[in-house]
């Protein structure tokens, strides 16, 4: 059961050429200038358009704990298969980010 967050620049491929290593994957929120490609090119996992990272991490966290709510043990994962120059400076600190957002959210869920 993963929530996985995914977009940025794509350099080259396609985002359906990833198919085959989606399964057991539920939602994708796709962040970034690939994020309506990758809508476009995925057909096996609901694919929704965020405007930015911290509101990808929200939405699948908000998934995640639907999931878990129903007894599974869900991940949100940042596998962006895109470089991340459109919006950060480096994938650390795009990584960096994505770790604030996370401990934010884990935070607020645990009060």
């Amino acid at each position: 059961e993963v929530h996985l967050i995914l977009g940025g620049i794509l350099k080259a491929g396609r985002f359906a050429d990833l198919e085959p290593a989606l399964a057991g994957v539920r939602t994708i929120q796709a962040i970034g200038a690939s994020r309506e490609r990758a809508a476009a090119e995925i057909a096996s996992v609901p694919v929704s358009l965020r405007e930015s990272l911290d509101e990808a991490v929200a939405a699948a966290f908000a998934a995640a704990r639907r999931d878990a709510a129903g007894g599974g043990a869900p991940v949100v994962l940042l596998s962006p298969a895109c470089s991340s120059f459109d919006r950060f400076a480096s994938y650390r600190a795009r990584g960096e980010k994505f770790r604030e957002a996370a401990a934010r959210l884990r935070e607020g869920a645990l009060r």
